[in-house]
């Protein structure tokens, strides 16, 4: 198949038809003329894919067609976009793809929108006697450092058959400059979800609530990956497109169902949309009254973490633990299910005790995916907050970690002394109210100073988690921001 620049071989084009003509004009006769006048009104009136779509009569020559060519879409794009026209025997292709500044980005998306003309071609070749047109043309829809392409493929037939009308969808991370898949994005559950989303929806839509028994409806809806494999995100939701002919006549052309993003979050392992759940404060926090929030990294070891957990019990409080991904085990599913249980809040500090400062922006967030992975295979979600090892913080780190980051203001040093006295004495002689205080989850001495400190410190302040505290004092807690007190100044 022969690659056709509209804008660079069109005039040229022109000029051999004439020439051609001109010959027909000396060698012919009466007969000859008439033939030619033919040709010159079968070029007047050409094919123009405009709005209402007209399509070249059977005998209408592939290079005329091209020379009339029109892309009827105006993609919603950033950048620019690249196209090509390519025809072969009474067929037509007009393509259009986005192209991206960042080269990596812009290989990848090349390679997709190819790999998708390939397949449209190799569609078409195999039926030589169907006379068509097909446009393939997008919308690109950024989300936050995700952007979703949206490729809409129209099959138009000169024999006047209905128009034909596919989606396809691709997915990048513009940040890590990758591809994802929706198994990348999704849960096990999603398509059990989704197909009892999506029949819930149809049924209730006139004009295609009646077929939403059909054995056709039943078997494109199946929980199935195959069936909601075209997606795009937005923060507000998730768009599923079904092909025209799909889920009832392909007279009603492309169907889609959007998801808001609060009801399909919990099916993602990977936040795309970048919901955030609205919190409220629990009832019986009180944010007219001292509180403080008590933190603990380096677990979850069963041995202090099920006493520390016992002290806060007995007084109806609660703490922030902040998990290492390599711990979370079935050794340890117990007390971080306890925990959760407990409403205690559970967070991050990475996945190894890497010291993120000194890691990639790639080796961030595998560090941080890892330990949520991990935690929502146990407790059913991710972690709220992070707290980097070390405490250690810099600009790379602040815009990769895509949650909190929580520091402190209070270091009872329990992981130096390793003396019950001396931790709770740094704490009752230094607390105040609104501080975030630091320890760690794998000394005995730290249990036995919580078991005594506790009680006390409840008798004054309300024992809450980081984010209650933030949220009490009028903090709105930023991905990528440091907090480390309670204190609004």
């Amino acid at each position: 198949m022969k690659a056709f620049d509209y804008e660079k071989d069109r005039e040229a084009l022109v000029r051999r038809r004439k020439k051609r003509r001109l010959a027909v004009v000396l060698w012919g006769c009466a007969l000859a003329m008439l033939c030619a006048l033919g040709l010159i009104l079968v070029w007047m009136t050409g094919i123009h894919l405009g709005s209402a779509r007209r399509v070249a009569p059977p005998a209408m020559k592939p290079a005329v067609q091209i020379a009339n060519f029109r892309f009827n879409r105006t993609p919603k794009a950033q950048g620019e976009a690249e196209s090509l026209v390519k025809f072969a025997d009474g067929e037509v292709l007009g393509a259009r793809y986005p192209k991206m500044e960042d080269e990596t980005l812009d290989t990848l998306m090349k390679e997709d929108a190819q790999s998708l003309i390939d397949a449209i071609e190799g569609s078409y070749q195999q039926n030589p006697d169907h006379k068509t047109v097909i446009t393939m043309d997008y919308d690109i829809i950024p989300c936050g450092s995700y952007v979703s392409v949206v490729y809409h493929v129209i099959q138009d037939f000169s024999d006047g058959a209905q128009q034909q009308h596919q989606v396809k969808t691709f997915l990048y991370d513009a940040k890590a400059n990758q591809r994802l898949t929706n198994q990348d994005v999704f849960g096990e559950n999603y398509p059990k979800f989704v197909s009892q989303y999506v029949r819930q929806y149809f049924g209730s839509q006139d004009g295609i609530r009646e077929q939403v028994d059909s054995e056709a409806f039943q078997s494109a809806t199946d929980p199935d990956w195959e069936n909601f494999s075209h997606v795009s995100y937005t923060r507000d939701g998730v768009t599923i497109y079904f092909d025209a002919g799909r889920l009832s006549d392909v007279s009603t052309g492309v169907l889609s169902v959007t998801i808001p993003a609060k009801e399909i979050y919990q099916q993602m392992k990977l936040n795309v949309t970048g919901y955030t759940k609205e919190y409220t404060l629990p009832d019986d926090v009180d944010p007219s009254k001292p509180m403080i929030a008590l933190t603990f990294d380096d677990g979850p070891y069963s041995p202090v973490g099920n006493r520390i957990l016992d002290a806060l019990e007995q007084v109806g409080g609660r703490a922030t633990f902040f998990y290492l991904g390599n711990r979370v085990n079935d050794e340890t599913s117990d007390v971080i299910k306890r925990a959760y249980g407990l409403h205690c809040e559970i967070g991050s500090h990475s996945y190894d005790h890497s010291n993120l400062t000194k890691l990639s922006g790639d080796d961030i967030n595998s560090q941080l995916s890892k330990t949520d992975k991990k935690l929502k295979k146990m407790i059913g979600i991710p972690a709220d907050v992070i707290r980097p090892p070390y405490g250690a913080v810099n600009d790379l780190v602040k815009k990769t970690v895509s949650k909190p980051i929580v520091t402190w203001s209070l270091d009872t040093l329990d992981w130096k002394t390793k003396n019950k006295d001396s931790i709770e004495k740094k704490i009752l002689e230094h607390v105040e109210d609104g501080d975030i205080i630091l320890m760690h989850e794998l000394y005995t001495s730290t249990a036995e100073a919580c078991e005594s400190v506790i009680p006390k410190l409840a008798k004054e302040y309300q024992l809450v988690t980081v984010k209650e505290l933030l949220t009490a004092r009028g903090f709105k807690l930023e991905n990528g921001k440091i907090y480390y007190h309670g204190i609004k100044k």
